[in-house]
């Protein structure tokens, strides 16, 4: 792996430990302070062109009409970009493609990510349905609302993993061991989940598993592609295929199911990511990479990511 050049070194190694940790931590609160600023006045103003947007929908766990949530995360996506941008440039005075936008193979490293999300959450629907905890058939849907959403996870997706690995997880790599940084991004993005409608803690779980995993495959693989890509194809497939709730959102879906188990194996209104078996598996996921890949990603310790 290539070492940091003068340009893009992070933080001066002649700075005491502690001025280090002072100078990463102010740094990410003032990321954050901007991202809410950016987001939302960047957000508001892109949703101006959509006449029924409803800002209560996602509080409440519906999505009336997917092309305002959807003009509403172009504005949220484009500030989450710029933001990072000026943070990742100005800031830290590194190149803009370190937050992960360098490298090749772009769509297969996207459907790389999303066979890894597909695969787990088919093996997690198959336990609940051969289990008889779930049951399922075709529903009414139409193919315009699934290609609407399509486009609508992908603007989340790009939107949160610019700021949670794109920035916030390679900033902490750069300060402390990859362990601690991972889980302390994985702990911000569960975090930032807790508003969700009909959140659980087992849901909480799943996504603090869920964001450990994404960085891990962000830091072995050099780019945030794949983990767009897993993200995108996770709340899509889960949501708007196999018929549960996206981390609480209601949306329309090829399969109407029926739960039949407790909430917390089959992950009730919180959909998928409520289950205990969600918990499991990625559980199992992210012990076996971080055991597979460590002595691998520690020789990364201060790396900048390409």
């Amino acid at each position: 792996m290539d070492e940091p050049t003068p340009q893009n070194t992070p933080v001066s190694k002649t700075l005491p430990r502690y001025i280090q940790l002072f100078i990463m931590i102010a740094k990410l609160l003032g990321y954050f302070l901007a991202i809410v600023i950016i987001c939302s006045l960047l957000g508001m103003g892109t949703s101006l062109l959509a006449p029924n947007l409803n800002p209560e929908d996602l509080q409440l766990g519906r999505i009336n009409d997917w092309r305002s949530m959807t003009l509403l995360y172009v504005g949220m996506t484009i500030g989450a970009i710029l933001t990072t941008w000026v943070f990742r440039t100005v800031v830290d005075r590194q190149a803009f493609e370190t937050v992960g936008f360098k490298g090749r193979n772009i769509l297969t490293q996207i459907l790389k990510g999303g066979a890894w999300a597909i695969g787990i959450q088919s093996i997690v629907f198959l336990l609940l349905y051969v289990t008889g905890a779930i049951s399922a058939e075709i529903g009414a849907f139409e193919w315009i609302n699934l290609l609407g959403f399509l486009v609508f996870f992908l603007l989340i997706s790009i939107h949160e993993e610019v700021i949670f690995r794109g920035y916030v997880t390679s900033l902490l790599a750069q300060n402390m061991h990859f362990i601690p940084a991972l889980i302390i991004a994985a702990l911000i993005f569960a975090a930032v989940h807790i508003g969700n409608a009909d959140f659980t803690w087992m849901g909480f779980g799943s996504i603090f598993l869920g964001g450990y995993l994404l960085g891990i495959l962000y830091l072995k693989y050099q780019n945030l592609y794949l983990p767009i890509g897993m993200h995108w194809f996770w709340n899509y497939y889960h949501g708007n295929i196999l018929g549960f709730d996206v981390s609480g959102l209601d949306v329309p879906a090829v399969l109407s199911l029926q739960l039949n188990g407790a909430e917390w194996w089959t992950g009730g209104e919180f959909g998928l990511e409520g289950s205990l078996l969600t918990v499991i598996l990625l559980g199992i996921v992210t012990i076996f990479t971080t055991y597979k890949w460590s002595a691998e990603l520690a020789t990364g310790h201060n790396w900048v990511v390409y």
